[in-house]
C-alpha cells in the first residue's frame, strides 16, 4: 500500500510541474511530460520560451 501512495504521490507531482509545461506552452498537455527526463524538464521550466513539442511528439512515436 506505500508503495503505491508514493507511486500516486509522485504521479501527482510530476503532473503538476507538467501542467506548469502547459501553462508556458512548453507542451500540449500535462501528461506530454511523461516523455521527457527530469533533466529536460527542469530545463524547459528554466527557459519557458522554448517548446518541447517536437521532443514529445518524436517520442510518442517511438
Amino acid at each position: 500500500m506505500a508503495t503505491t501512495f508514493s507511486y500516486g504521490s509522485l504521479r501527482v507531482a510530476i503532473l503538476r510541474r507538467g501542467q506548469r509545461l502547459v501553462d508556458a506552452d512548453a507542451i500540449g498537455q500535462a501528461d506530454d511530460v511523461l516523455f521527457l527526463e527530469p533533466e529536460e524538464i527542469d530545463q524547459y521550466l528554466a527557459h519557458a520560451h522554448n517548446s518541447a513539442k517536437t521532443l514529445v511528439e518524436q517520442r510518442r512515436q517511438e
